[in-house]
């Protein structure tokens, strides 16, 4: 118990590095894509093609995570992740802001899943919804602290702050594999199954499993989410094309945006998950 204990405080202060270390690019992204003189949709496409390859490979993840140990995948797609960023730090033209960027999805996809595999299986069963939220929280501190300082790293140079996220990337990557690893067995030793990595064909099988209250829940935050997301990346783009702000500006706006959300998770969303139904 205490050994599960201590690789879960492991795991969050690693975890926290990593939120601040994904979120370094963001904000002078803006300006990067604005610098290339790209059009001005190729900032949300760039977006699109990152998370077209977060969906299409999350099942691949998440299969293999219960089939290696999950220290090992972050490690991998954190490394892979970090070659991503390089790549998309290179990009010139339209379809090589593309590639690296659905690149860098397939491996985010696999860091994301990992993250959450690993705390369902080394957390008892009911403290699993108290460990999400806390490390949702965490994650969301920690990505509003990268933007604030990446801005501003941004504002000296925008290719500093993708060689600082390159490097946090791999010490964390590696962190991950040289703390966690031991702690971790391996739950399933089976072949792959090619059909299950499917995403579409797995949309199909849940059918059954939509009750009316299920599929509402899916539909709002389906629309939640594409409300946030199209106006993040709409606003964030703007601040730069139009009015030529600094990097910085971004990752001040975030960084007010993001402490209203860690008030409400540690408040609201704690008395929720403890509050009993």
């Amino acid at each position: 118990m205490r050994k599960t204990k201590k690789s879960l405080i492991i795991f969050h202060i690693i975890t926290i590095l990593q939120g601040v270390s994904n979120n370094l690019a963001h904000p002078v992204t803006p300006a990067f894509i604005n610098n290339l003189k790209l059009r001005d949709s190729m900032f949300g496409t760039a977006y699109a093609s990152m998370a077209l390859g977060i969906f299409l490979f999350s099942l691949f993840w998440g299969e293999l995570s219960s089939r290696i140990k999950k220290s090992t995948i972050l490690l991998i797609t954190l490394l892979g992740y970090s070659f991503a960023q390089y790549l998309f730090m290179s990009s010139t033209t339209e379809l090589s802001v593309i590639t690296s960027r659905f690149l860098a999805g397939i491996f985010s996809g696999g860091f994301q899943v990992s993250q959450l595999n690993y705390l369902v299986s080394q957390s008892k069963a009911e403290d699993r919804g108290y460990q999400l939220t806390l490390s949702s929280i965490f994650i969301t501190a920690a990505a509003t602290m990268g933007y604030f300082v990446g801005g501003f790293v941004g504002d000296v140079s925008i290719f500093l702050a993708f060689q600082i996220q390159i490097v946090m990337c791999v010490i964390v990557g590696l962190s991950y594999f040289f703390f966690l690893n031991r702690t971790e067995t391996i739950e399933v030793r089976q072949a792959f199954e090619i059909k299950k990595l499917n995403p579409f064909k797995s949309l199909v099988n849940v059918k059954g499993l939509l009750v009316p209250a299920i599929i509402m829940l899916m539909v709002s935050v389906f629309m939640s989410y594409l409300a946030i997301t199209s106006f993040d990346q709409t606003f964030n783009y703007y601040v730069r094309d139009v009015f030529n702000f600094p990097p910085s500006y971004n990752g001040v706006l975030k960084m007010g945006t993001g402490l209203v959300g860690i008030i409400a998770n540690f408040t609201i969303s704690m008395y929720l998950i403890k509050k009993p139904t």
